[in-house]
């Protein structure tokens, strides 16, 4: 854990804000400043496909998800973005445009980027190639490990859900990555063993985990952090459970107890009391509108950046080891920090897209504070 300084200082303010004056409990910086940190993890989504490179379009021809509640759905009738025309499943548009993610030069610029932004460790989402998922991901996986052993970057899985899934299926999962993955230089490790994510995995007993981690010695092969909406997952999967870390995801303050950022200090110091982290993760707004139109209570303005930086502030005083960031590319969601640009679809009466300037806003950001934290 990061040694603490307390200083007054006048020091630059985050990229689109005015030079302040401020007294401020910070870490010591840990290795160059120039270098990506291990302690900031990004979660990243390798499910991109586009008709020039997989010759069809995924995830950009996103369609509007269906409320469950009947009264809901009928008030918005079924609809799919048109990437042909402009029109992709997002508030804001990539300054790639809609890419694959299996284009090698996408992704080094990915791995670019995040190098620029001094995030050390990529988060990207997994499913078992058997699984009912159309998700697709390991040829994606295996250019981003390469690319981002080039620029000091790591790499971890975030195991996603499936039908079917169990604590034993999550354990073969874990084989499968390790076997696929686990060798390779970029793979993170933390005390030695290679790092996952589990999202969602409250839908699983903790005492189907235990014994799942006990049978197949998950403990012994694999560092894994389990996804905590509030105390009691924290208590029950981590704190008195077999995972070795929670984490809060959400990027829409006060969804969950653990996305509310005045909550994280306490649950950064429960989970010390028990040698164990709690990783609060951070995000430069929230808006998936163009996928959920009925979501708009969660929608989270971007406010020029300064939600994002109230978050990394509320993250940095909460003496957090680990920070996530969520997220470098999920764009349905409105969370990417990677590089935007103004754009018009030619798709009547499409809504425009959301803007800011530079493109690179969010990872200049992204840098500033990874080194304040750092």
């Amino acid at each position: 854990k990061p040694t603490k300084t307390t200083t007054t200082t006048t020091t630059p303010s985050p990229p689109g804000t005015k030079t302040t004056t401020t007294t401020t409990t910070t870490p010591k910086l840990r290795g160059g400043a120039q270098t990506p940190s291990r302690v900031v993890h990004a979660f990243y989504y390798p499910w991109y496909k586009s008709l020039e490179v997989d010759g069809e379009w995924s995830h950009w021809n996103h369609e509007h998800m269906p409320h469950w509640e009947a009264s809901v759905r009928a008030r918005y009738p079924e609809f799919r973005h048109d990437p042909n025309l402009g029109d992709v499943g997002a508030a804001y548009y990539p300054k790639l445009g809609p890419y694959s993610s299996k284009d090698p030069a996408v992704i080094a610029d990915h791995a670019r980027q995040l190098a620029k932004a001094r995030v050390g460790v990529v988060v990207a989402s997994w499913y078992p190639a058997e699984s009912s998922s159309t998700e697709k991901v390991d040829d994606a996986i295996e250019l981003l490990l390469e690319a981002a052993a080039k620029v000091g970057i790591e790499v971890c899985v975030h195991l996603e859900p499936y039908e079917g899934r169990t604590a034993e299926t999550v354990a073969r999962d874990v084989d499968v990555v390790l076997a696929s993955y686990g060798r390779h230089a970029a793979y993170h490790r933390i005390d030695g063993r290679p790092v996952f994510y589990a999202y969602d995995s409250y839908h699983i007993s903790p005492k189907d985990w235990a014994a799942a981690f006990q049978e197949q010695g998950l403990k012994e092969r694999a560092f894994l952090i389990a996804l905590v909406l509030d105390k009691r997952h924290l208590g029950d999967y981590v704190l008195e459970g077999p995972f070795d870390a929670g984490y809060s995801y959400f990027g829409a303050t006060g969804f969950t107890y653990c996305a509310t950022p005045r909550h994280w200090q306490g649950l950064v110091t429960l989970a010390a009391s028990a040698s164990k982290l709690f990783i609060p993760c951070v995000a430069p707004g929230y808006d998936d509108r163009s996928v959920r139109p009925w979501n708009g209570d969660n929608a989270r303005e971007r406010q020029d950046g300064a939600y994002y930086d109230a978050m990394w502030r509320a993250a940095i005083n909460a003496h957090a080891t680990i920070v996530g960031v969520t997220s470098f590319n999920e764009w349905h969601e409105g969370t990417q920090i990677e590089e935007a640009v103004p754009f018009a679809s030619s798709r009547p009466n499409h809504p425009g897209y959301a803007d800011h300037y530079p493109a690179s806003l969010y990872l200049d950001k992204t840098r500033y504070w990874v080194t304040e934290f750092d």
